[in-house]
């Protein structure tokens, strides 16, 4: 699903791009921030409130703590059903 939705917004940005530059340089505006605060590359643990506040509201937060619980834990579906669930809304 991840997959799937990442791609689908390059694909969205692409067609209505009015060039290859702007529509990487609008990827780039959207996914590096959500990356950041998704604890793609490091935990915002010590953190003020706020930014774990905001970092809760993207989907990209939810979709790698199922694939933690997965890689780490060994989950199965059942298991990471409410990050999914989630992250399809």
């Amino acid at each position: 699903m991840g997959c799937f939705s990442l791609t689908a917004m390059g694909l969205v940005l692409a067609s209505h791009g009015a060039s290859e530059e702007f529509t990487s340089g609008v990827l780039n505006f959207i996914s590096w921030p959500v990356m950041f605060l998704s604890e793609v590359w490091f935990s915002i643990e010590g953190a003020p409130q706020w930014v774990k506040w905001v970092a809760d509201t993207f989907t990209l937060t939810y979709l790698l703590i199922a694939v933690r619980k997965i890689m780490n834990d060994g989950a199965g579906l059942s298991d990471v059903m409410p990050e999914i669930m989630y992250y399809s809304v």
